[in-house]
């Protein structure tokens, strides 16, 4: 629908919420040893940590975006602790209600 693409989906600046507990936890690679399925300790790779280190971040922006979005939603913006499933069925019912009044 040409009406949903010109909605600005960015974060709110004045209302972004950080939980403390999604903070990003810088580990020094050599001082991380991983014990592997057979038993032995082993040196994590570089490269897996990386990818670990960015689903990390991908995870707090997606945490920061959802909560940016409970306190958009009627439903939900009273609310501190709402599971991600609710959020969204809350957004989507709330679009599905200003459709049917811009529709009336």
């Amino acid at each position: 629908d040409h009406h949903l693409s010109s909605l600005d989906l960015s974060p709110v600046k004045h209302t972004v919420y950080k939980p403390k507990t999604l903070k990003l936890k810088v580990v020094k690679e050599e001082k991380l040893p991983v014990t592997s399925p057979s038993g032995w300790v082993t040196r994590e790779d570089p490269s897996k940590m990386k990818k670990n280190e960015v689903e990390r971040e991908r995870r707090l922006e997606m945490a920061i975006y959802r909560e940016n979005l409970r306190q958009m939603l009627p439903r939900t913006k009273h609310t501190v602790k709402v599971a991600s499933v609710v959020i969204l069925d809350a957004a989507k019912e709330y679009c599905e209600k200003i459709q049917a009044e811009l529709h009336e």
